[in-house]
């Protein structure tokens, strides 16, 4: 049975959003462009290999050139492995906020919930089918995020508003009200 999500449950999935299996990938936070927090990093070491290095320009070329060429390497490398640092940092601080920020960007106002029952899963593909109004569907949950363990002949609820946000909600005492088959 479809119904409405009522606001007290909708405000329960947005504070505990590792109950909701969704698709972060719909939305790109804000946060800072890591090439300009890099520029003051790599301005000092550069200008100070310039003025250094072309001291020996006039004594000894080979060296020089050498050296800088040596400094760009150097730093092309200190960058790479900055970037990858800086960068999982930033999912990680995703990752152990459960996305509740990707959660509050996407989660739509005019949700509609049905109780689907899951009839078969296959695990390698990421993808299983469930029982939907007396039809069976198919549904693929790689690139989602908040795993939840999906075991076939099991109940989750499925929130959906229509436009293209689709979620699974896991079945815990906080989301129970969800799992009520009544229409509101």
């Amino acid at each position: 049975m479809v119904r409405q999500v009522t606001s007290e449950e909708r405000n329960i999935l947005l504070s505990h959003p590792e109950f909701v299996m969704f698709d972060a990938n719909k939305v790109k936070p804000k946060r800072p462009l890591l090439a300009l927090s890099f520029l003051p990093l790599l301005f000092c070491p550069f200008a100070f290999a310039i003025i250094a290095i072309s001291g020996l320009v006039r004594v000894h070329p080979h060296i020089a050139g050498f050296l800088m060429a040596m400094s760009m390497v150097f730093a092309c490398i200190v960058l790479i492995i900055l970037y990858t640092r800086i960068d999982d940092r930033y999912d990680s601080k995703y990752r152990d906020s459960h996305y509740s920020k990707h959660l509050h960007i996407l989660l739509p106002h005019d949700l509609k919930c049905d109780v689907v029952h899951v009839t078969s899963v296959v695990r390698e593909k990421a993808e299983g089918w469930y029982i939907k109004d007396g039809q069976e569907k198919m549904f693929a949950y790689s690139g989602m995020v908040n795993y939840i363990k999906i075991e076939p002949d099991t109940d989750l609820v499925e929130i959906y508003d229509g436009k293209g946000f689709w979620a699974l909600v896991a079945r815990d005492p906080l989301t129970e009200s969800l799992y009520k088959r009544e229409e509101v």
